[in-house]
């Protein structure tokens, strides 16, 4: 985020972070969904009233962000279930939502997580209890998206890029030690 906002990188920054860009969660989504599927499922994440965060940089490209200790923007796992609901399930939430109906216990549209039964179970999430959308089919996509997102960086290892970090000059070669760290 540093780097990203202001063009700088402490090493061993407590507080980092890694965006995930809309445009990664967009090519992993078509990847096993249809675009019109996951037009219609971006739109009822909207409805529902998400957004990702907003980039500095340009104010209209949206992100996600994963701390540095692997804990996911709590949007970015709605919108992935969102995605990952099968069809049937969709199609309900999706009704539920455009005729505004009333769901017991639910006093503003949130996020339905389909439960074991085939019933919706409003639930508000908060960052206590996030941890109830990290279904193994969420965990599988955040995986791909990582590895969407490490792939953006290059091909050389860890390894390769700790030796070339420690042989960079921080004040002569200042991008390239800002991206190494």
């Amino acid at each position: 985020a540093l780097l990203h906002r202001y063009g700088f990188t402490e090493q061993d920054n407590p507080y980092d972070h890694v965006n995930i860009e809309m445009e990664l969660v967009i090519k992993w989504s078509l990847s096993v969904i249809s675009s019109r599927a996951f037009r219609g499922r971006l739109s009822l994440w909207r409805k529902l009233g998400y957004s990702g965060s907003i980039s500095f940089c340009n104010g209209k490209d949206q992100y996600f962000e994963i701390s540095n200790d692997g804990v996911p923007q709590i949007e970015l796992l709605i919108l992935l279930g969102i995605i990952l609901l099968p069809e049937e399930t969709y199609a309900k939430l999706d009704l539920a939502v455009a005729i505004n109906q009333d769901l017991p216990g639910s006093t503003s549209p949130k996020f339905f997580h389909k439960t074991e039964l085939p019933v919706f179970v409003p639930i508000e999430i908060t960052n206590e209890n996030s941890h109830t959308l990290l279904t193994k089919d969420v965990r599988m996509a955040l995986l791909k998206l990582a590895d969407i997102r490490e792939s953006v960086y290059g091909t050389s290892s860890l390894e390769a890029d700790e030796e070339k970090l420690r042989n960079c000059d921080c004040v002569t070669e200042r991008k390239l030690y800002h991206s190494l760290v």
